[in-house]
Parts: C-alpha cells; structure tokens; sequence
C-alpha cells in the first residue's frame, strides 16, 4: 500500500517531507498567508473601523451563488461579533439584475442609509456601478476573486489577488476566502478593541470551507487549508438551516464528506437564486431559529426538485440536436425558453459529456422581448474560459468569471456570430497556451490488488477532495461480474457486486443504468473496472466502490 501512497504523492508534487506532511495535516497558522500582504488591505480594515466606531450603516453587495451567500453570511456574522449591528444585505436577482454592481442594489442600499458598501465576489468589472457610487459620495470597497479586466473600477479600494502586481502569495481564493481574509487582518489590528476572543473567528470557516468546496476552486495551498478545517467546522456546525440540509439529505455531521456537501447541500443553496430568490439561502444559513430553519428548508428543496426537472428538460432538448453542433471546437446552444439561473449546470454536463469549450445562453421568461440575452460557459482543463471570452470581447455587452466558470451577456443580432467568434478565439489562445496539450486529461488510474479499509485509509488522507486535488481512480482488472441492478425510485441508478481477488465488493454508479454502459453487462463475464473507494453511512457503515467505467 506504500506504492498508492507515494503515487498519490507524485501526482500532485509532493517531494519533500515537509510538502507531504503539511498537505496531510495543514496547520492554521502555518499554512495560510499574511492578509496584509494584499495590496489595498490596510486602508480597508481602517474604513471599516472608522465606518464601525462612527455608527454607520455599511451595504453588503454579495453575489447570488454559493460562493457570495456563504460570503455575505461570513461578513454580517463578523459585524454581529464586533457588536455593529448597523447593516444592510443585498442580493442580486439572478433573472433580473444579472451578476455584478447593478444599479438597482446600490440604490436600496443608499436608501438603506449606507455610507460604505462592500462587495463580495463581485464588483471587480462593475465600473458604472463604482462610477455611480462616486458620484453619490458613497466609499464602495470591493472585495473579489474574478479576473480583472485591463482596467479596475474607481473604488475607494479593491482587495483581489489576482490584481495585477499583487503580491499575494496564492492567488486561487474564492469570494469568501478574500472576505474571509479582510476580517483576519481587521482582527489582527483591532481584536483588543472588540470583546471577541483571539481565534474566534475560525468558528466562521464552515462558510468559507462550504464556499471553497461549492465554487471549483483548486484545492491546493491555502485552499486546501480553507477546506480541510472548513470541513472540521461543518462537522461541529450548530447553524440550524444547516442541521435541517443535513437532515433532509440523511446525512449525520459527524460522517459528512465533501461529496456531501457538493451533491447535497450545495445544489439546494444554489438552487434559490436559480428558481427562486436568493435570499431564501442567506437567511437560512444566517437564523438562528428552528422553526425558520426547517420552513426554509423545506422552501429551498421545493425549488431544488423544479431545478431538477427544469435542467432535465433542457438536456432533454440538448441530446435532440443535430450531432454536428457537438462537433465543433466550441459548443455553443442556446434557446429564448431557457432560464439563465440553470445555464451553468447544462453548461458543466456538456463539458461532461463532450469535454470542450461550452456557451449557453438562454433568455429572460420576464421579458421575452429583450435584446439581451444572458448565459453560461465552462471549461476544460488547463484552457481559461475568460482568456477565450477576452479574445472574442467585441461580440459580448459584457462578460466575466474565473479559469473554469464563467457568465456573459449579448445582445440578440449577435447570437448567431457567437459559435464562429469563439472558435476563432479559442484556437488563438490554443495557439499562445502551452497548458493546451493538457486540455484533455487522461484518468490517472492506479492499478491495485485489493480493496480494504486500509486502502480507504490512505486515500482519505488526502481528503477533501475536489478541483486539483481529484479523488483517486482505482483500477481493478479481471473481476467477474456476480451482478447488477437498477435502483432508484425510476431505475436512474446502477449497482453491482462484483468479485475481485476472491473477494465480493459493491459497486455503485448514479443517473446511469444497466444499458447506458458501452459494453453490455452480463453475469458471469470478465471486466476491467475503474472506479473511486468511498465508505457510505447510509443505513449502516460500508465500504464500497464508486464506479467510473467498465470495460
């Protein structure tokens, strides 16, 4: 077992022993970063102590996902602590406003009396929205993870790693993760002057661990760190708008996994701006009531199962176009009916499916009149999918996100240029990007001899997984197919037990049934199997195998 050990290691360059042991077991204090080091940040935590100790009402423009929601919690959370209560919380509506700076925000918030608003996982592109809170003498800070355009926004200040010339040691933050760090560095410079005890703030990090997991970030340096006590903390969490998510998905705290939070938890939080508002998810995470809780609760998985069905309906439609669309360096589909809110998630299982550059864009079911239509686009690995919208820019009203996710707007006359703008685009950045021979990775599989709890337990050490820190694909060769079944309450799920090395194992695959895999599955017959190793508390405690494919 030693050989997966070091495997593992190699994979995600781990030499030294200091490198390996820090990844295993990160240390708080040792492995995250000064917050001072980034630029602009000792003006911020000034103008938040001045805007504290003067009684004003300072504005929280968050974003709509789950990535701006936890962020929006962990800073309100923040200013209960330091006993300023003077604050407003405003939400975009995904249909209505769209991501960023809108105008409609800033204006409830001024007339919420605000003097000082701060974003979260937005603003970095907001120029007429920095441009209008100049004008209203209003001081906006903006605190954000996306990639700058060439230029910034006229802020009073802008904490983002990835400005240009920042000297932050690691660049790869989620929108919690730099908030997160703007409360460090306000507590590390004024904790005496708060009644709040010396650490107390890592009681937040069960939002930036839940952000962190739910926004694909690279689970690697101080991520990693965000992650691992992220976890910790969820495990002990007393929020109880998180007690009931667990509940509903019977998931026990003291078992949770990352899975558990991005399959379960993460998709109903998202699911609110999506289909309904997202207010609904801040507040769940934020009450401190029962009752609220499990109404919300029950809100929030409404709006999940009418997600579901509507992004199955689109995919229904999806696998019924021509294959030629599917045959293009860029996949670029789209159609008026379809909501914005749920792009993304189409976005992510074509990528799935096709493993290319995908665009989807849909219209506004409030205004089918509109001349602006709104979309969604993710990547491959190794080829930044705002890199390509920069070199197709003059086709977009405006765009933006990170390497693997992103978001735009476009007018309508313009929508059937889109395909062949892009290609062009992308074949330039595949022409300047030496990471493009990486653009499709192979399965990293390790080939292993038996499944036991002490394979478990060196796997799980390297826990939680996620983006850049992917969950090993074992490979396990000559096993003989005892058996296979559907499940589910429609046969979407396949389960199968089968014998390896003279020992039975279950292996478990979901949304794929008996017929979907490529080659048949018959009883008795010899297959090679590639797979992940989980332990599943579901009714009782087993190990068993996650199934990739089959052959």
């Amino acid at each position: 077992m030693t050989d997966i050990l070091e495997h593992l290691f190699q994979t995600r360059g781990l030499v030294t022993d200091d490198q390996k042991q820090s990844f295993l077991k990160p240390n708080f204090e040792l492995h995250t970063h000064d917050p001072f080091l980034l630029s602009g940040m000792d003006s911020v935590v000034d103008r938040i102590y001045q805007a504290i100790k003067n009684n004003e009402t300072v504005g929280i423009f968050t974003d709509y996902d789950c990535d701006g929601i936890p962020g929006a919690v962990i800073l309100s959370d923040f200013f209960t602590l330091v006993g300023h209560n003077l604050f407003e919380v405003y939400i975009p509506d995904r249909q209505i406003d769209g991501y960023g700076l809108a105008e409609k925000g800033i204006d409830f918030l001024i007339e919420k009396k605000c003097t000082l608003i701060i974003t979260i996982d937005l603003g970095i592109t907001g120029f007429s929205g920095a441009e209008y809170l100049k004008k209203k003498k209003i001081d906006l800070i903006v605190t954000d993870h996306h990639l700058p355009h060439e230029k910034l926004p006229d802020a009073f200040a802008i904490i983002n790693p990835k400005k240009e010339g920042d000297i932050y040691p690691f660049k790869d933050l989620c929108g919690s993760g730099v908030v997160f760090k703007v409360i460090q560095a306000f507590l590390s410079k004024y904790e005496k002057e708060f009644d709040v005890k010396k650490g107390q703030e890592k009681w937040l990090l069960d939002m930036v661990g839940l952000a962190t997991l739910s926004d694909m970030v690279p689970l690697l340096g101080e991520n990693r760190v965000f992650a691992y006590y992220g976890m910790f903390v969820l495990k002990k969490t007393k929020r109880p708008g998180l007690l009931e998510l667990y509940k509903q998905a019977t998931l026990k705290k003291e078992n949770l996994a990352e899975d558990d939070i991005t399959h379960s938890i993460t998709p109903k939080l998202n699911a609110a701006s999506r289909m309904g508002n997202a207010y609904i998810s801040y507040n769940l995470l934020k009450t401190a009531n029962k009752v609220e809780a499990q109404a919300l609760a029950k809100e929030l998985n409404n709006l999940n199962n009418k997600r579901k069905a509507h992004v199955a309906h689109i995919m229904k439609e999806i696998h019924a176009m021509s294959q030629s669309v599917f045959s293009k360096q860029v996949i670029v589909v789209g159609s008026p009916k379809w909501r914005p809110g749920v792009l993304g998630l189409v976005a992510a299982k074509i990528v799935d499916i096709y493993q290319k550059p995908t665009f989807v864009w849909g219209g506004n079911e409030d205004d089918e009149e509109a001349d602006v239509l709104k979309g969604s686009c993710r990547s491959i690995s190794g080829i930044s999918i705002v890199e390509i919208m920069e070199h197709a820019k003059e086709v977009f009203v405006h765009y933006g996100g990170h390497t693997g996710a992103g978001g735009f707007a476009i007018e309508k006359r313009n929508i059937f240029d889109l395909e062949v703008v892009l290609s062009a685009a992308y074949e330039y950045v595949l022409s300047n990007n030496k990471r493009a021979d990486k653009s499709i990775d192979t399965l990293n599989f390790f080939s292993i001899d038996r499944v036991d709890e002490k394979l478990f337990s060196i796997v799980d050490q390297f826990a939680p997984f996620g983006l850049a820190n992917e969950r090993p694909v074992l490979k396990l060769e000559d096993t003989l197919l005892e058996s296979f079944k559907a499940f589910g309450k429609t046969g979407e799920h396949t389960e199968l037990i089968i014998l390896h090395n003279d020992k039975s194992h279950k292996a478990i695959i979901f949304f794929k049934t008996p017929q979907d895999f490529s080659r048949p599955l018959v009883m008795g017959e010899r297959y090679t199997i590639l797979s992940h190793i989980e332990k599943s508390y579901f009714i009782r405690v087993e190990l068993r195998l996650r199934l990739i494919d089959i052959y």
